[in-house]
């Protein structure tokens, strides 16, 4: 599809942003069990939606370049920015994780679209268009 969805193109840029301009180390990969417990919460796609946008949201402000430990709880910064998150981000995520949390919360809501046989790729606008083969294994990957 060639359709332009302004949230997942904008997160994939601030996710490129942030990760060479705040995390040049490297992201800091959330554990599995802390990704399950965020997930066991955001259990509907309106849900992953709205998680999705809060987490691309705060990456925004996070390539405005203040300086900020990337050891900060993620809640913290959040308050401060007077932005709302759920709970268990609230309390497992620090700033380190941002990248982790955007890339866990995207293929959430990739599966839960797969699983409904709903277009998880719907609004991405690639630089060119998938093959078919392509297409089915990346589908593939999100079963």
């Amino acid at each position: 599809r060639t359709t332009s969805s302004p949230g997942m193109c904008m997160g994939i840029l601030l996710f490129q942003l942030i990760h060479v301009h705040c995390f040049n180390d490297g992201k800091v990969k959330l554990p599995a069990q802390s990704q399950q417990e965020i997930l066991g919460e955001l259990t509907s796609i309106p849900q992953l939606k709205e998680a999705l946008n809060t987490v691309e949201t705060l990456m925004a402000f996070l390539t405005g370049g203040s300086s900020m430990s990337v050891e900060m709880n993620l809640s913290k910064y959040a308050e401060s920015l007077k932005i709302k998150l759920c709970s268990k981000i609230q309390e497992l995520c620090k700033l380190s994780h941002v990248l982790s949390l955007w890339e866990t919360v995207s293929v959430s809501m990739a599966r839960q679209h797969v699983i409904r046989k709903e277009e998880p790729f719907e609004g991405i606008q690639f630089q060119k268009n998938l093959t078919v083969h392509q297409t089915q294994r990346l589908k593939s990957v999100l079963r």
